[in-house]
């Protein structure tokens, strides 16, 4: 048999360094808040529609005149005298003396 020799040791020899990178993922949760106000107007608009409704009325003015038949002049000659009339103007209720009002039918 063979006898072997022990193999002999040398010294190491230096390589330069090669650099590897080894990641770590680490994972966080940050929250980010956006907040967001919504604000409703309501609107109310209000139409005023205008109308002019006109109404009529009637008036009636009366007037009176009193005659009377004096012996010697004849029937209806002239105004009655009394609190009722004026010697100058004749009756005060008559429409000569007070103006008249304005009216459609003159």
């Amino acid at each position: 048999m063979f006898k072997k020799n022990r193999p002999c040791v040398m010294p190491p020899v230096c390589h330069p360094v090669v650099n590897q990178t080894a990641y770590n993922c680490n994972e966080y949760i940050v929250p980010e808040v956006h907040p967001v106000h919504t604000t409703t107007v309501n609107k109310h608009m209000y139409k005023h529609y205008h109308t002019y409704p006109q109404t009529y009325s009637d008036a009636n003015e009366v007037y009176h005149q009193h005659f009377v038949d004096s012996p010697g002049a004849g029937p209806l000659s002239g105004p009655m005298p009394g609190p009722m009339s004026s010697p100058v103007n004749g009756p005060v209720n008559s429409p000569v003396n007070r103006p008249r009002p304005p009216h459609c039918c003159r």
